[in-house]
């Protein structure tokens, strides 16, 4: 089996459209949650979202016809597309510096251009009080429902003609991007993957739907602490968007091209609960399983685990089920592990969130530290871990774990290393 090493990382997140600039605010525990005037005027209960900055796509990408074809897309749409492009920029790979035979792609999303589609319903229906009328609204509508687009603009763009597919897994579905890409890598199928996720959910029809369930953060105080992961007075997730990309290459072929290698991927696996749309079991089983199969495919002891990036999401369910697997999973050993929340900062961005918290561990391996878990104020006896409260840790970390967890059930794990010659 092929050895698949990471060696391209592109982010738009709230916190940095660089990877650097997501790094620095990372590390500083800046929150970058807001309350947003739409949120408040529809009068839900949850009044907080985290927002991508001054992106501007001209920024990410050079005049052309990719730049073109993307402009006035769905922002799910720009955003992919520009995280691609800053990725493969960062890892060396252009249209003419490798076989577009070699590369494919696996791109995610969780609901992709829902904004775009609401918004021409509501245009077609005056808010929603007329029944539709038939009207030509360009191909962007179509775009917009298409999950596929951002991986098939990026793939014309560069002449990469292998696999190009996307997948809808809901929270994990980065996580899930990263670990089939490894898969097809590994066994051989491809050389190089181009793995993303990207997320522009923030609109009415999203805010009601998650603020119906309880799903959504109620959390009192400052807006910019209402995310609180494993915190006793943690109240529900903030929504949140962005993308992230990642290149991931078979091992001789980065080093036969002296490629930047950021990390390698160890180990991926993924189970469904097979329990409830959005609820959890009070047993963590099903979370424990999937730990312990990428401990195993990785042929790691829990003794490896010098980090976990936790789903981490701030609602009463996950972060105590999350905490219990843990337990279970790690026994002993996972009071010693430092856990944080990238959550904690930034909001929930469904499927690129886990994505994100890949891009965070990669942090720790260069930078030698953990971020924090922000707004860890007040000690919940039941999720009692080391969930590095408030401020960075210093530490070397030489391998991490990812956990992700979503609606319909769904667990995955992935686990990275630090590279090193000799596994």
């Amino acid at each position: 089996m092929k050895r698949v090493v990471i060696t391209g990382i592109g982010i738009i997140a709230p916190n940095g459209n660089r990877k650097e600039e997501y790094w620095n605010n990372l590390f500083s525990g800046k929150s970058f949650i807001k309350e947003d005037p739409l949120m408040v005027n529809m009068g839900i209960n949850s009044t907080v979202n985290c927002t991508i900055n001054d992106f501007n796509i001209d920024d990410f990408l050079p005049k052309g016809s990719l730049r073109q074809e993307a402009k006035g897309q769905a922002d799910f749409i720009q955003y992919g597309v520009a995280a691609g492009v800053e990725a493969l920029k960062d890892s060396a790979i252009s249209r003419n510096s490798i076989c577009g035979d070699d590369v494919g792609l696996i791109f995610s999303s969780a609901i992709g251009g829902t904004p775009t589609i609401e918004k021409i319903y509501r245009d077609l229906s005056n808010q929603g009080k007329n029944d539709l009328v038939y009207q030509a609204v360009g191909e962007h509508f179509y775009n917009a429902g298409m999950i596929n687009y951002p991986a098939i603009l990026l793939a014309n763009e560069y002449n990469f003609t292998n696999i190009c597919t996307s997948i809808s897994t809901g929270c994990t579905a980065g996580l899930d991007a990263i670990g089939m890409s490894y898969e097809a890598i590994k066994s051989g199928d491809v050389k190089v993957m181009l793995a993303g996720a990207s997320e522009a959910p923030l609109t009415e029809i999203t805010y009601a739907t998650l603020d119906i369930i309880n799903a959504l953060s109620v959390a009192k105080g400052e807006p910019h602490t209402r995310s609180r992961p494993f915190d006793k007075t943690r109240a529900g997730f903030v929504i949140s968007e962005g993308s992230a990309c990642l290149v991931l290459e078979e091992l001789g072929h980065a080093l036969a091209r002296n490629a930047t290698i950021y990390g390698e991927v160890l180990s991926y696996a993924s189970n469904n609960n097979a329990y409830h749309m959005t609820n959890l079991s009070g047993d963590a089983t099903p979370m424990v399983n999937v730990i312990k199969q990428a401990l195993t495919e990785g042929e790691l002891t829990t003794s490896d685990i010098d980090y976990i990036n936790a789903h981490g999401s701030s609602t009463k369910q996950n972060d105590l089920y999350e905490t219990n697997a843990f337990k279970s999973a790690f026994a002993k050993e996972a009071y010693q592990i430092p856990i944080s929340s990238t959550k904690s900062m930034i909001g929930h961005s469904l499927s690129s969130a886990s994505m994100m918290g890949v891009i965070s561990t990669i942090g720790s391996f260069i930078y030698e530290k953990v971020h924090p878990t922000a707004h860890l104020e007040i000690a919940d006896e039941s999720c009692d871990l080391n969930y590095v409260p408030q401020n960075v840790l210093k530490k070397k970390v030489k391998t991490g774990m990812v956990t992700a967890s979503g609606f319909g059930g769904i667990h995955s794990v992935g686990v990275f290393r630090k590279y090193q010659e000799k596994r």
